[in-house]
């Protein structure tokens, strides 16, 4: 693919359509995991659809590896190379295997098309490599070829491009004979160690890869079916990573199953090692703070733009800023009152200022005010919920607003020095209410198995849970005023029945991204618990603050249901506050 010019840079495409090195220059390598990848373990990235799963994958991959060693000036390294396998390809998503009516063939099927899958990137790969063997090894490579796995590949024919046609045309015959639907079944279905793994002897027995690693990178494995990641969990259990291991990226949408072909289970620690691909974000020191930082330099810098301080390029509204620190004194001075002469008391006197700063700021705002103002690189770092694409998408439209301007002027883009703090909170609200309409329009139309009904219990849901947020920002005597993620308790005061359409209703939220999760220690016992983190996006409409604080909100199940079905206010008299790891 050709490096394009580009308009915007935040474009925010899925990783698979950038150019080589377009994905090379945007990738911010400190901040994912490569050391892990470029490892002989087996790994598991599991994050939210955007985060960049997809991303970390490919950057790893023999194509980009190669450019990028080639742009350093160094030589590439043979010891390890990435075959990057997408799930999300044609194949994966076809159902010949539920034409057959056999379990056994049906999983021979599901491993026959997936083996397939690796079998061709894999050799694909190996004919970019140039002059890997002379005429003897060629010979004597395509001699193993026929007697090892009775591939004969045409004289006339490189080897490994003659093998990307042959895997082709494989997979073209299992479909076909599938397809006639008279009950045959292939003799020619192979399994990963029927062909992956003579194929790899045969590769590394060329001196240039003879200490060679494959590192096969599966990406999307929740499109795969059950008896796909049955398999692939097999091969994960397989104890020599000499020559290969795996490293798969999960959706959390779609748990993955650890459960292989033959009943057992893979366990983490002993058979693989998993990366949450989410970060903490909760201030600008944290881990995605910085990351995003990091990304947005490096893309401004990429476009030419004359200023890449994030601070500076996405300024906050002067007036904000003012009554911000305006709040903050007055919070100071009451602290500073009530802990005099205390033990420990600048401590004391600085968590309480954390705590109820901002909040002051909207408690004393004039109830006819408008919506608060939402501008600031922290705002827009804590909008996107730690998710990169949803940090990429407001300042792709708020860029897109200043050369609107500036066209209209007959200037260059790349003189935008900054997106003024207006144009930042329009589109925030933009982007707010859109999310709203989402909910309440269109859940029921792009989500499976959402019907209307849920579509409107969700958005019932997301309602309530905002308007308590609302009510404890502004209540005074609210200990944690700016908690804005929650846990749900009591959930045995559920019916069965009720408690699925709770689990129904956030399988649909969570594959909607309007709600994200992530496990926490509990307070008692230390055992894991559930966090519930509402898309922030949502808040700006109805004039929340989207910078949190470290605490969660404990909500008791049947609230939640209430206000689902009934439309009922949750009683913030029954909510508790427990502290929470950094968000």
């Amino acid at each position: 693919m050709e490096n394009k010019l580009p308009i915007n840079p935040f474009e925010f495409e899925a990783a698979v359509n950038f150019a080589t090195d377009e994905l090379i220059e945007y990738f911010v390598e400190d901040h994912n995991y490569s050391r892990f990848i470029q490892s002989s373990r087996n790994i598991f990235i599991v994050g939210e659809r955007g985060c960049g799963k997809s991303m970390t994958l490919l950057y790893n991959s023999y194509q980009k590896q190669l450019r990028k060693a080639e742009k350093e000036n160094k030589e590439f390294d043979y010891s390890k190379i990435g075959i990057y396998i997408p799930c999300t390809n044609v194949l994966f998503f076809k159902k010949e295997y539920e034409l057959v009516n056999n379990d056994f063939k049906v999983s021979v099927l599901s491993e026959h098309f997936f083996v397939l899958s690796i079998a061709h990137e894999m050799v694909n790969v190996l004919s970019l490599i140039p002059n890997l063997f002379d005429t003897q090894k060629e010979e004597e490579i395509r001699s193993d070829l026929k007697y090892i796995l009775n591939i004969d590949v045409p004289n006339g024919a490189p080897i490994f491009k003659g093998l990307v046609k042959y895997f082709q045309k494989l997979s073209n015959e299992t479909q076909n004979e599938i397809n006639n639907s008279d009950g045959s079944f292939s003799e020619k279905c192979v399994s990963f160690f029927s062909l992956i793994i003579p194929l790899i002897r045969i590769v590394k027995s060329i001196e240039h890869l003879n200490r060679l690693h494959f590192l096969f990178l599966i990406d999307d494995a929740h499109d795969l079916n059950s008896y796909q990641v049955k398999v692939l969990n097999s091969w994960i259990a397989y104890r020599d990573h000499t020559d290969f291991s795996f490293k798969v990226a999960v959706a959390k949408v779609r748990p993955h199953m650890y459960i292989t072909a033959t009943g057992s289970s893979i366990i983490e620690g002993h058979d693989f090692l998993k990366i949450d691909m989410e970060k903490p974000y909760q201030n600008k020191f944290s881990d995605f703070g910085l990351w995003a930082k990091d990304i947005v330099k490096r893309r401004l810098e990429k476009f030419g733009a004359n200023n890449t301080d994030v601070y500076t390029f996405f300024p906050i509204n002067p007036k904000v800023e003012s009554d911000f620190i305006s709040a903050e004194q007055v919070i100071r001075k009451r602290a500073e009152e009530l802990y005099k002469n205390q033990d420990n008391a600048a401590k004391k006197i600085n968590d309480y200022v954390y705590k109820y700063a901002r909040a002051e700021y909207f408690r004393t705002r004039s109830s006819k005010a408008n919506l608060p103002q939402y501008s600031g690189w922290e705002t827009i770092v804590h909008l996107s919920t730690g998710v990169v694409r949803n940090l990429l998408q407001p300042c792709y439209w708020m860029f897109d607003k200043e050369v609107s301007k500036l066209n209209d002027e007959n200037k260059d883009p790349k003189a935008i020095s900054s997106i003024r703090p207006s144009y930042q909170d329009e589109v925030i609200k933009e982007q707010s209410n859109q999310l709203w309409n989402k909910i309440e329009n269109d859940l029921f139309n792009n989500i499976d198995n959402c019907s209307t009904k849920q579509g409107a219990e969700i958005k019932n849901l997301f309602e309530q849970i905002t308007l308590l947020f609302k009510e404890r920002l502004l209540n005074e005597n609210s200990s944690e005023p700016r908690a804005i993620t929650f846990s749900i308790s009591a959930w045995s005061d559920l019916t069965k029945e009720q408690s699925a359409e709770m689990d129904e209703w956030i399988r649909i939220s969570r594959e909607a991204l309007i709600l994200y999760d992530r496990k926490s220690s509990a307070k008692e016992f230390g055992e894991k618990e559930t966090i519930y983190i509402p898309n922030r996006i949502l808040f700006p409409s109805r004039g929340l603050d989207v910078i949190g604080q470290h605490s969660r909100v404990s909500i008791k199940a049947k609230e939640l249901y209430d206000a689902a079905t009934k439309n009922k206010k949750i009683n913030a008299k029954e909510v508790t506050q427990q502290t929470l790891f950094d968000l």
